[in-house]
């Protein structure tokens, strides 16, 4: 089993964690759940966890890492997710060279927004590589209406995809 059919593999155990996770939650919540694949690069274990937890809490998929390499790897290795969450600084391999690299290749993965998680917000924002800039520590009510703004560009994309499609058999 190569890297690849590893990779989709654990995508698909993790969206039938989240399937089963959210048949258990209550019917009558009126919590919105926003149905998203997030690849997050943390290097502090703690926040890493915190973010992923309230992402999952928001009804995105999340997988986890630690490393620069790690975020590298899973960015390309053709497993499309909607969005990408990393921290600035990122041992060994800064988080904006990183960004340039995905955006430059022609993997999955390529045009998918990277949100910038940091309490370098100047610095972020001057990086122009970066969707979205969220200052530390993270407001799970920022984080909410930062992955809101992904979700609706999510499914306008498939809306137009959809019409495109039927336009070409008509």
């Amino acid at each position: 089993m190569d890297e690849n059919d590893r990779l989709l593999a654990i995508s698909r155990v993790n969206s039938l964690r989240f399937r089963r996770r959210s048949r258990r939650k209550s019917s009558a919540s009126n919590e919105i759940s926003y149905h998203m694949d997030v690849l997050v690069c943390e290097p502090i274990s703690i926040h890493r966890y915190r973010v992923s937890k309230d992402l999952e809490s928001l009804g995105c998929s999340v997988v986890s890492v630690g490393a620069g390499d790690e975020l590298i790897s899973r960015a390309t290795s053709g497993v499309k997710v909607d969005l990408i969450i990393t921290a600035l600084k990122i041992p060994k391999l800064g988080a904006v060279d990183i960004v340039r690299l995905l955006k430059h290749t022609n993997g999955a993965n390529c045009m998918t927004p990277v949100v910038a998680i940091t309490n370098y917000y100047q610095e972020a924002m001057n990086g122009n590589v970066f969707d979205d800039v969220i200052e530390k520590p993270v407001v799970f009510d920022q984080l909410r209406k930062v992955i809101a703004k992904y979700a609706l560009e999510k499914v306008q994309h498939q809306e137009d995809t959809i019409i495109s499609d039927s336009d070409l058999e008509s």
